[in-house]
């Protein structure tokens, strides 16, 4: 896996602000046609840019993840490479929750029911009992941290089909 360094995403910011500037210096001079191809040029190169700033920062940020617990396994997985920041928060959160390993066709299930926001397609009657339905009663039982369990059991005594016995 490639290293990206705070240098390397400090010198992208550079490059984008050079840019931006050069751009604002054209602008005051041109005429008013060059001015719109000039800022069509300059918005096509900073989306570039922007695309490529994003992509370091995430590589940062995966770089300092620690793939023997469940979010940066997860984080960590090829299947995760392209997903965008909210994505990850959510599923985050949701390993926060349920602190398991993922398999990769689970990391894009979540990713996915994220990003379509469609729980209640799925078994459940809202996305925590989706996810519980998912990630298996029982593998939950037997992967979490009993504390949890007990927790995630207790908040569900009313509903008996969330954790069957």
């Amino acid at each position: 896996m490639p290293t990206v360094t705070d240098d390397d995403l400090e010198r992208a910011i550079a490059e984008a602000d050079a840019t931006r500037a050069q751009y604002e210096q054209l602008i005051a001079t041109d005429s008013y046609s060059a001015m719109l191809l000039r800022m069509e040029e300059a918005e096509g190169r900073a989306n570039v840019l922007k695309g490529h700033v994003a992509h370091l920062e995430r590589e940062l940020a995966r770089a300092a993840l620690d793939p023997s617990t469940p979010y940066g396994h997860f984080a960590l997985l090829a299947e995760v490479a392209d997903a965008d920041a909210v994505g990850l928060r959510a599923v985050q959160s949701w390993l926060e929750l349920f602190p398991v390993m993922l398999e990769p066709h689970e990391a894009e299930w979540l990713l996915e029911r994220q990003a379509a926001n469609d729980w209640r397609d799925w078994p459940g009657h809202g996305s925590t009992e989706t996810v519980i339905a998912y990630l298996n009663p029982a593998r939950l039982k037997a992967e979490l941290p009993p504390e949890i369990m007990a927790g995630l059991v207790a908040r569900y005594a009313d509903e008996p089909w969330v954790f069957p016995e």
